[in-house]
């Protein structure tokens, strides 16, 4: 049964005032739970598990923390923030990211209780990987920054506060990462105003890593009215890359895809398209940011098998998610490259176009359907949840 009837606890049967609150499941199925409820063996395993795992995995969390700041502190410090590091410190960007790439992110996914990570590649020779600037993926956790960059080590697109977050902040800086200020554009909404702070953390998502540590770019971000054709292969001056709210998502976007064909150390830059975490059973709109510059892309695709918990980060508190994330003895992920897609010349010319037809390339890979459904009705779904009209953990 798709649509559930839901009254306020506070509601009385005898008050005629109240009415019912539907809820279709098929408006928000992308963004529900998969996995079963929390059973007797899973809350013995869980105890045992706190008072033996998950003390060793906080140790060692923290120590590679110490370790990962000491390193960005030397990439980051007494250096001017207007330039991108793989200009001003082309070699000390490649030391960072060959560390990050085969061992620092590798060794904390082993802390996470990732010993195994299924890859699949796709038969493109690596000379032809090295031209493409471009990495989508679809987009499950923020887990999925670690393993794209244990593949790639690449640059990401951030809110723009990101680069204020301690830890993440200095190692985004470091990756050189593109910084957007979403907030311009968000309208203003009374909802999310008056909702208070310890909802927000516990239940909305997109205001607590979403927007700021997790890497995705947004159509909001998209300069308005802009001319793609005059936009793509331009020969531009050089973009704050910090951004300071000089210059559009998409002028940074291309400009560093135009940087990638010429500076040597400049990394691929990774994309979510779908702007959005999802359960993984659809492969929800893909915005069109990634492929304005008509360049070719390197699909992945990320998945996170599951007996017990899935590690789809959708409507559930974000303190429980790292909590049955640390308690878990093991986790498990796979990742396939799949074969480079390269535009024809209509996509070039319509990026929608091109950006439908990637999201279909990756569904018809995942076998998964795809839907129309994006960011906002994600955030439609979380202020239900913050009203108490639904519960978070409700099934797909």
């Amino acid at each position: 049964v798709n649509e559930i009837l839901l009254m306020d606890e506070s509601s009385s049967l005898l008050n005629n005032d109240k009415k019912p609150i539907t809820f279709d499941k098929n408006d928000y199925l992308p963004f529900l739970r998969t996995d079963p409820e929390f059973g007797i063996w899973d809350i013995v395993k869980t105890i045992f598990a706190v008072f033996i795992l998950l003390p060793i995995r906080i140790l060692l969390i923290t120590i590679l923390m110490v370790v990962f700041v000491l390193l960005t502190l030397v990439i980051t410090l007494f250096v001017s923030q207007e330039e991108p590091f793989y200009i001003t410190r082309p070699k000390m960007t490649a030391f960072y990211r060959w560390s990050m790439k085969y061992w620092g992110v590798r060794c904390l996914l082993f802390v996470l209780g990732f010993y195994y990570i299924k890859i699949d590649y796709s038969e493109d020779d690596k000379e032809s990987l090295k031209t493409v600037s471009t990495i989508v993926s679809n987009h499950l956790s923020f887990l999925d920054i670690l393993f794209i960059s244990y593949l790639f080590a690449p640059s990401f697109v951030a809110k723009s506060s990101t680069a204020n977050v301690p830890f993440f902040g200095r190692g985004a800086r470091a990756l050189n990462s593109i910084f957007v200020d979403v907030n311009k554009n968000k309208k203003s909404d009374s909802t999310y105003q008056n909702v208070n702070n310890n909802q927000k953390n516990l239940h909305n998502q997109e205001d607590s890593v979403d927007d700021e540590i997790i890497i995705e770019l947004e159509e909001d971000d998209i300069e308005e009215n802009v001319d793609n054709k005059n936009f793509k292969n331009k020969k531009q001056d050089h973009l704050d890359y910090n951004n300071n709210n000089k210059t559009s998502a998409t002028s940074q976007i291309i400009k560093r895809q135009n940087d990638f064909h010429q500076h040597k150390n400049c990394p691929p830059l990774a994309i979510f398209p779908e702007g959005t975490t999802t359960n993984g059973t659809h492969i929800v709109k893909f915005k069109k940011g990634a492929f304005i510059n008509g360049e070719p892309v390197i699909p992945l695709i990320i998945k996170y098998p599951f007996k017990n918990f899935s590690l789809s980060w959708e409507t559930i508190p974000f303190p429980i998610y790292v909590f049955r994330l640390l308690t878990q003895w093991v986790n498990h992920c796979s990742i396939t490259r799949l074969p480079i897609y390269y535009p024809d010349e209509e996509e070039v010319s319509n990026p929608e176009l091109y950006a439908e037809n990637v999201q279909k390339y990756i569904a018809n890979a995942l076998q998964l359907p795809v839907s129309d459904l994006d960011r906002h009705d994600k955030v439609k779904l979380h202020k239900r949840i913050i009203n108490g009209e639904v519960k978070w953990n409700i099934k797909y």
